[in-house]
């Protein structure tokens, strides 16, 4: 079963693909700017044992705008989540968030503890508060064109979709360990939904994000993955942090994965996330 859906939530409409049956996975891109498709069609895998729901958050993708106000405490996203699993019906999901997606991920799972069967974190972390070793490890890894587009016009507010979809292309291969072909990542680039509104917002949440002193509320069994050459969330500060303060967490680190491990190494990921549901 495959289908597509704009569902009319509270907050807004939001766009889901819902694959496959089972227990609810629900999946939260990140970005944030972009939308639910660089999962596919790595994840879709799962949905064997799952029904995969992937969810483009409000501002992003092809799901409703954001509200002129709001919180900077990822409240829109984590009600939309919410929401999402009251129309459809869902009492408790697996809940997997990428990158921001792993960030809202968590703020989920401290607000809504009793909806939660499991919690899988992608390439995400706890704070942002590790802007130097980004730098450092961006240094090491770009080249100086790649280095300027990151350094002074990524991480400000964009102008709209087109400016926001051609920057991003620029940095791309600097996500993955070793960079794909420029014809898989023209066709990555292509098929996203590129959203500035969506951009801008992430960046006004970025600062009031720091969930460390509270993690140890976290008590749904959790699956922390992450890329060992990822640059903007390496292990000590990323995944093997989280894997530190949530109390009942398991580490995956995939040696040859950078920022996005569930499209370089798939097998690998998708056999992690089959293993961990299966045990609880």
């Amino acid at each position: 079963m495959m289908m597509e859906q704009l569902l009319k939530t509270k907050g807004g409409d939001s766009f889901i693909v819902r694959i496959g049956s089972g227990e609810p996975l629900v999946v939260l891109h990140g970005g944030l700017g972009l939308d639910h498709s660089g999962f596919r069609p790595y994840l879709d895998a799962l949905s064997d044992q799952f029904e995969v729901v992937y969810v483009d958050l409000l501002g992003n993708g092809r799901s409703g705008h954001l509200p002129d106000e709001f919180e900077t405490d990822h409240s829109i996203w984590v009600n939309q989540i919410n929401a999402i699993c009251d129309v459809l019906g869902f009492e408790k999901i697996f809940l997997l968030g990428h990158s921001h997606g792993g960030v809202i991920a968590q703020r989920f799972a401290l607000a809504h503890p009793d909806r939660l069967k499991g919690l899988i974190l992608s390439a995400t972390g706890p704070s942002f508060d590790h802007v130097e070793t980004v730098m450092k490890n961006l240094v090491e890894i770009s080249t100086p064109e790649q280095f300027e587009i990151y350094t002074t016009q990524i991480f400000i507010e964009q102008p709209d979709d087109e400016t926001w979809a051609k920057r991003w292309r620029k940095v791309m291969p600097l996500y993955f360990a070793t960079p794909p072909s420029e014809e898989f990542l023209d066709a990555r680039h292509a098929k996203t939904v590129h959203r500035a509104e969506g951009f801008n917002a992430c960046i006004l949440h970025v600062p009031n994000f720091d969930v460390r002193g509270r993690l140890h509320e976290v008590l749904a069994p959790t699956l922390v993955i992450g890329g060992s050459k990822d640059f903007c969330f390496p292990e000590e500060v990323g995944p093997g942090l989280l894997a530190k303060l949530i109390p009942n967490a398991k580490l995956l680190m995939l040696k040859n994965s950078g920022h996005n491990p569930y499209s370089e190494e798939p097998d690998a990921f998708v056999e992690g996330v089959r293993s961990f549901a299966s045990q609880i």
